[in-house]
């Protein structure tokens, strides 16, 4: 059995692009989480001890993300899935990546990763 925790549509300011104009100021890139659980004590205590506090690792995760400086969205997504395969909760993920109005013809531009720990 093998459970999964999604978090979708989650905001994040950083620096992303290669463009001069684009390592000067905050993009927001949008996220779409869905973390396979190595254990899911939390179904049969319903504690949060037990379980991955979605909230909090949102909160660490916008801190990491809004520290980097990538120049392209395949980096950006890379440093992202790492990140989330260092939680002993996370067995592997898949991650779609937005960022919005990167071409003038479409809402966004995405990746989709998906990695193993």
């Amino acid at each position: 059995m093998t459970d999964t925790l999604s978090i979708i549509g989650l905001t994040i300011p950083t620096i992303i692009g290669v463009h001069e104009w684009e390592r000067q100021l905050q993009q927001s890139v949008e996220l779409d989480l869905h973390l396979k659980l190595s254990h899911n004590k939390a179904a049969q205590t319903d504690s949060l001890t037990d379980a991955l506090d979605y909230d909090q690792l949102s909160e660490k995760l916008r801190k990491f993300v809004g520290s980097l400086r990538c120049y392209l969205i395949e980096a950006l997504a890379e440093e992202i899935a790492a990140h989330l395969l260092e939680y002993d909760a996370v067995s592997s993920l898949r991650l779609h990546l937005r960022k919005p109005a990167a071409v003038k013809q479409a809402k966004f531009v995405e990746i989709c990763i998906e990695r193993n720990r």
